[in-house]
């Protein structure tokens, strides 16, 4: 027993007839133009803006924490008796860990200690915009003012 002419469409999802101005072949071919190439490019776009997005919130997030040890180094080494670099440097190093690749300075005025802490950025990826942004490393200083009672 042969279908009848309608049974595409009922197979399709349509219920009844076919709306108005749509032939069969013209429904049919409304998926025209869409290949595998354009899905697979759609979704490597997707997955880079994905890559774009977890790279800039680990580097924000390290630029956070690079910023938070300076100035703790830096209030440290203002409330040390005697050399404040000494006890700034030592307390950063020993938060960063020996292996670290950020680098650590002091500079101790008479009212002030200022650390710098710089060395590359965690999210590798961003090197790759770093012609234009700087995003390839991180470099904070903190200063603090030395407090002294009289």
């Amino acid at each position: 027993m042969p279908l009848p002419r309608a049974a595409p469409a009922i197979l399709l999802g349509w219920r009844g007839r076919l709306p108005r101005g749509r032939t069969r072949t013209s429904w049919l071919h409304d998926e025209a133009g869409s290949s595998p190439v354009t899905a697979i490019g759609g979704v490597a776009m997707f997955l880079v803006f994905v890559l774009i997005a977890t790279q800039t919130t680990i580097h924000l997030f390290g630029s956070s924490r690079v910023g938070a040890l300076a100035l703790e180094a830096a209030t440290r080494g203002a409330r040390a008796d005697g050399a404040p670099c000494a006890a700034a440097i030592a307390w950063a190093d020993q938060r960063l860990g020996g292996s670290s690749r950020m680098a650590v300075s002091c500079t101790a005025g008479p009212d002030d200690v200022e650390v710098r802490v710089y060395g590359p950025s965690p999210a590798p990826a961003l090197a790759l915009f770093d012609i234009a942004t700087g995003l390839a490393t991180l470099d904070r200083r903190a200063s603090v003012r030395i407090e002294t009672f009289r």
